[in-house]
């Protein structure tokens, strides 16, 4: 049995200022964390392991009074006033899991975790256009607490290895981002859920060659008029597309090694009217020269030269032509480098 015992401190202190008018956009935040946890583990078979925790969270925010820098349908910076506050909060977290090897090469494992975030707090706060908020008792910056689960398998046989596993992620008071009216991003909390599949595969051909494989799915969807269901995707500001990567390493000397990857992110539907995701493939490639004293480095991204619209363009922007954030790709870019390890 091991037993791991510890205590976290996290303080943070920032703020945000518009860079031509030097005004305050986001007022001064302190942030302070203090997490006492302790962690077990324990063999109960040669071939079964298990794990638990718990971990108590203790966090204060503190904002001091300010004024909102948002406009009215005029562009005029009139702003509200907020009065600031210092709220707290509490939460215990607990976590188990499980992993077992019914044979050599083969091990199952589950697991169920809580976890605790604070949302994007500084856009919680530039976008209050309500008078009298009060930031003690204020939703938008109450932590996200979320409840995961995640299970599957891993396989290891000589040069072969492979894994797969399905997670999901729920919160009741989730942060999710949209683009609302004004072609601002705004916080929303509300309901959410992610989940999704991974799988991975690595093949060992040889002492100097590898390829690896590798598909990852996720989705999530969100609580949008705060009936309690979940009846909308999110976009592309909270989800990444479906991806299948694969790769080929190579070790042609002691001196010279290459890389080839291939990224192709799949096509993805939203139910945002306007939005979807065309997927698109893109080749990236690097050679390595190992010199008397150091190394150099030769990249290529994009090596195809691929001409596509960024995945954020696609889920996130309508497109228009007066959109400054609706844009393609870097297309081929090569780097050259040179690295010493002292």
């Amino acid at each position: 049995m091991k037993v791991t015992a510890g205590f976290d401190v996290l303080l943070d202190k920032n703020k945000q200022d518009l860079y031509l008018t030097k005004r305050t956009y986001v007022p001064e935040i302190e942030y302070t964390n203090y997490s006492p946890f302790l962690q077990t583990e324990y063999a109960l078979l040669d071939n079964v392991t298990l794990h638990a925790g718990v971990r108590h969270e203790i966090a204060r925010l503190k904002v001091d009074d300010y004024r909102t820098q948002s406009a009215d349908a005029k562009g005029v910076y009139d702003g509200v006033a907020v009065k600031g506050g210092t709220p707290k909060f509490n939460q215990t977290l607990y976590n188990v899991g499980i992993v077992y090897s019914p044979w050599e090469p083969l091990s199952l494992f589950a697991n169920y975790s809580e976890g605790f975030g604070m949302p994007d707090v500084g856009r919680a706060l530039r976008d209050i256009d309500t008078k009298g908020v009060d930031l003690s008792w204020a939703n938008n910056v109450k932590p996200v607490v979320t409840k995961n689960i995640e299970t599957g398998f891993r396989v290891q046989q000589g040069a072969v290895d492979f894994e797969a596993s399905y997670f999901r992620s729920s919160a009741k008071l989730g942060d999710s981002v949209t683009l609302n009216s004004d072609d601002d991003f705004v916080s929303k909390r509300e309901k959410t859920r992610v989940q999704g599949v991974e799988v991975r595969s690595g093949y060992q051909i040889n002492e100097q060659h590898k390829v690896n494989l590798s598909y990852a799915h996720t989705e999530g969807k969100r609580d949008s008029n705060g009936d309690g269901k979940l009846d909308k995707k999110m976009t592309g500001l909270n989800i990444a597309p479906d991806r299948v990567i694969a790769s080929w390493s190579a070790s042609w000397t002691e001196k010279v090694n290459t890389f080839v990857q291939g990224n192709y992110a799949f096509s993805r539907s939203f139910d945002d009217a306007g939005l979807g995701f065309d997927g698109y493939l893109l080749v990236d490639a690097a050679v390595g020269y190992k010199l008397p004293y150091g190394r150099v480095n030769l990249a290529v991204a994009n090596m195809l030269d691929k001409q596509y619209i960024t995945y954020y363009s696609q889920s996130v922007e309508l497109g228009t032509a007066a959109n400054t954030r609706y844009f393609s790709g870097r297309g081929r870019t090569v780097t050259l480098g040179y690295s010493i390890d002292l």
